[in-house]
């Protein structure tokens, strides 16, 4: 069962923090926190690294987003288990068959504001297409999907645009590769949609 969401707005200093070590690491940091959408599925890719979540970790600091994300159960342990529960961090058991995506649905539902984040490939391994539990996470709950990436060859990252899950997930997912083919992971490949 998926725990509630604690994601959380920082501050101003934890956002001028963020903007300030992703400048010094050379990192040009793209996008804004959108102010007028109150829930949607956050995108994360490519994530081919655990470099990704440290970068993501800032990029979302400098934004200022209010960001939940789902991680391995076996991540949530003592003594970090404190620690990935302060960041937003809600442990997943990907070994049952528990219905996440419905799940999910129902978490949205019961907040007036979530931004839950999602590494459509599940895993740091390459991976020939993404997972669908996230589109179908944004679809059932009515919110769209904002595109958050990474590139490592032009040493940028942020936020893309929103894509509005219509139900035709050929359609979608097409407009979602041209987006994400685009950006270069740190193992330059590309992870299709």
């Amino acid at each position: 069962m998926l725990h509630r969401a604690r994601g959380q707005r920082y501050g101003r200093f934890s956002e001028w923090f963020g903007r300030t070590a992703l400048r010094l690491l050379r990192y040009e940091l793209v996008g804004a926190c959108p102010e007028t959408v109150k829930k949607c599925v956050v995108i994360g890719a490519p994530h081919d690294s655990a470099w990704d979540v440290f970068y993501m970790f800032l990029a979302r600091l400098g934004l200022g987003l209010p960001m939940t994300f789902m991680m391995k159960d076996s991540l949530d342990r003592w003594p970090f288990r404190t620690f990935w529960r302060v960041l937003g961090g809600i442990p997943v058991n990907r070994s049952e068959s528990t219905n996440i995506v419905q799940q999910a649905v129902q978490m949205f539902a019961e907040h007036d504001s979530l931004y839950l984040l999602i590494a459509p490939e599940g895993t740091r391994r390459k991976v020939e297409h993404w997972r669908t539990g996230f589109y179908w996470i944004a679809h059932g709950s009515g919110v769209p999907i904002l595109l958050a990436f990474i590139n490592y060859r032009d040493r940028r990252l942020g936020l893309g645009s929103f894509l509005y899950p219509t139900g035709d997930i050929a359609q979608d997912f097409e407009a979602l590769r041209e987006f994400y083919e685009l950006q270069t992971g740190i193992v330059p490949r590309y992870s299709g949609t």
